[in-house]
């Protein structure tokens, strides 16, 4: 797919953060500590109008996986949308989540380092003009191995929520 490219980029002081978009960018050393583990689905970001890379990667899932089980925990729907059947789901304000997967998408969860939810959290609108659209985003899904590099560095602006085999 290629480099993300953004038209302004205002960091916050952390190394791991979400732009516009839902796209998750580390900074350098931890995109180094990541390819240490072997992860591989680190992409550029660039600047859009000099297309000067910037000190920046896009952490991008390599796989999205099935639909959670419903013995997920502190989940709520609403609004889905009527054409995808994707969107609209929610976490529980002030209640620790954990999605659920079945124990045949164990494979999923041992193959991959970085994975995306089926499900798509918060409600899309396309609006007029095009740039006022809200998009629902996947939540971003890591294994041990990813989930250890980052508590180390430590990276503490992402919430870590377990997900459970049933």
């Amino acid at each position: 797919m290629g480099p993300l490219f953004v038209s302004r980029l205002h960091p916050p002081k952390k190394p791991v953060f979400s732009v516009f978009g839902n796209h998750d960018l580390v900074e350098p050393r931890v995109a180094d500590a990541l390819r240490a583990i072997g992860v591989d689905c680190l992409e550029e970001v660039r600047e859009a109008k000099s297309c000067q890379q910037l000190p920046y990667f896009e952490l991008r899932p390599t796989v999205v996986l099935p639909r959670f089980s419903d013995k997920s925990l502190g989940i709520v729907r609403e609004d889905p949308c009527p054409l995808c059947n994707r969107d609209g789901y929610f976490a529980i304000p002030y209640i620790t989540y954990a999605l659920a997967y079945e124990r045949k998408d164990l494979p999923f969860f041992s193959r991959k380092k970085v994975m995306a939810t089926f499900e798509w959290f918060g409600n899309s609108k396309l609006r007029e003009p095009f740039k006022d659209s809200v998009f629902a985003a996947p939540l971003i899904i890591i294994n041990e191995e990813v989930y250890r590099v980052l508590y180390n560095i430590p990276v503490t602006a992402i919430e870590y929520n377990p997900v459970l085999i049933c």
